[in-house]
């Protein structure tokens, strides 16, 4: 299996995107300042901007794993779509499909409560 195949793509561990990995490195930077006396932070609760940054941070890298585990639904999705195009006109028994797609299933209703209760 080729590296650059969806399926391969999918299972590998999940990497932040450009724009979050900058929103960490601006948030890492802007950690150093926590807790400074100056008055201007504390006027504006600076701290406080600080822990919601970090928790909309905690929340994009749940997105991005999300992201990923959906990527591994679309792929088994793609390989059941093979096999039902391989096996034409050789009937497939309700039950062995129903074994096919039960995980599938579960799978993304598990991503879709995720993002469900994140919203």
């Amino acid at each position: 299996m080729a590296a650059h195949s969806p399926i391969a793509s999918a299972i590998s561990s999940p990497r932040p995107s450009f724009a979050f990995s900058r929103l960490q490195d601006l948030r890492a930077t802007l950690e150093r300042l926590r807790g400074c006396p100056a008055d201007p932070l504390k006027i504006i609760g600076f701290d406080q901007l600080l822990d919601e940054l970090g928790e909309i941070c905690t929340d994009l890298d749940q997105l991005n794993h999300i992201n990923s585990d959906m990527g591994i639904t679309d792929s088994a999705l793609s390989m059941l779509l093979l096999l039902l195009d391989a096996a034409g006109e050789n009937p497939i028994p309700p039950h062995g499909l129903h074994a096919l797609l039960s995980p599938v299933q579960q799978r993304l209703m598990q991503s879709w409560n995720q993002i469900s209760d994140m919203i």
